[in-house]
């Protein structure tokens, strides 16, 4: 996936402030952005965190907080999303980016 110039820095910053970067397949984005201000409301329920930035994060090893929570409780494996390592760059110079 292709990203603008600064989307992948500010993505990488989120994920190493613990904050949650949801998978854009598991986001409405028609009932979850406030038409007015354009605003994201997170559902926990239905939006999942992101597999490559979890990838991401295990590939640098600094799972974040709620990614420990999950392989304590049995609901996370580094084992099995390191065998998607190939597909998740290591670095931001390995990016793609539209210009």
């Amino acid at each position: 996936m292709k990203l603008s110039k600064d989307r992948l820095p500010y993505i990488v910053n989120e994920l190493h402030s613990n904050k949650m970067f949801f998978c854009y397949k598991t986001i409405d984005y028609t009932n979850q952005t406030n038409e007015d201000t354009g605003e994201f409301t997170a559902d926990y329920k239905r939006n999942k965190m992101c597999a490559g930035a979890m990838i991401f994060l295990e590939k640098q090893n600094t799972p974040n907080r709620l990614m420990e929570l999950g392989k304590r409780a049995g609901y996370l494996s580094k084992d099995e999303l390191l065998k998607h390592k190939d597909c998740v760059i290591d670095s931001l110079d390995e990016r793609e980016i539209c210009e």
